[in-house]
């Protein structure tokens, strides 16, 4: 794939095949917890500096929940802000986390204990991504749609149960899995969009600390 010209593609550094040779302006993470932090937001907002980003310059995150989270926080910063788009490439991020502009992170070995929120201004689900998923990554995700669903309401989780979500999801499938879980996220978002009320459901499972 090729971003729009003058863009900086910040990339797991795991999927770098996906990206054409020679294309251009391009920031590899590492997706792992520790890059999830505050103290390793100062490298990338430098870096963006060096390759000559300004206001006007468009963020494209590509990669999981790390990546988000890096980008999100990232973008809000820098400059005060400049616009993103985000291409999740895990199942999890696909029917959860890419809406919403939540950023989630860790300081000194507290998870999760900064943000903000700073939404892209464009999502791009692939899922042909899919492929590159394990099984116990495939489920992870099935497992934050249902939980979606289930806080959505009696008649979604009905919903999406009898769109038999498996690990080996035909593509149509997964289609409705990703459009059904994104739909009931939508909707917390727009009555809750600041997790005040009804949208705090959806934290239910997640940790605080990693300490």
């Amino acid at each position: 794939m090729r971003a729009r010209a003058g863009a900086v593609i910040l990339i797991d550094d795991y999927l770098t095949s996906v990206l054409p040779e020679g294309e251009g302006k391009v920031i590899y993470v590492t997706a792992v917890e520790g890059s999830k932090s505050l103290e390793q937001a100062a490298p990338i907002v430098a870096k963006l500096r060096e390759l000559g980003a300004h206001r006007r310059t468009h963020l494209l995150a590509i990669g999981g929940g790390i990546i988000q989270d890096v980008a999100t926080f990232v973008a809000s910063i820098y400059m005060r802000g400049i616009p993103w788009s985000y291409l999740p490439t895990t199942l999890l991020g696909m029917v959860d986390s890419c809406v919403g502009g939540k950023s989630s992170i860790n300081v000194y070995g507290y998870k999760n204990l900064v943000g903000n929120f700073y939404p892209p201004t464009e999502v791009i689900i692939d899922l042909d991504f899919l492929r590159t998923l394990n099984a116990e990554q495939i489920v992870g995700g099935l497992c934050e749609a249902a939980k979606i669903c289930y806080a959505r309401s009696a008649e979604e989780f009905a919903a999406y149960l009898a769109d038999e979500p498996a690990v080996n999801m035909a593509p149509a499938q997964a289609e409705r899995v990703v459009i059904r879980s994104l739909r009931g996220k939508q909707w917390f978002i727009e009555i809750d969009e600041f997790d005040q009320k009804e949208r705090l459901l959806l934290n239910f499972g997640h940790t605080s600390a990693t300490r």
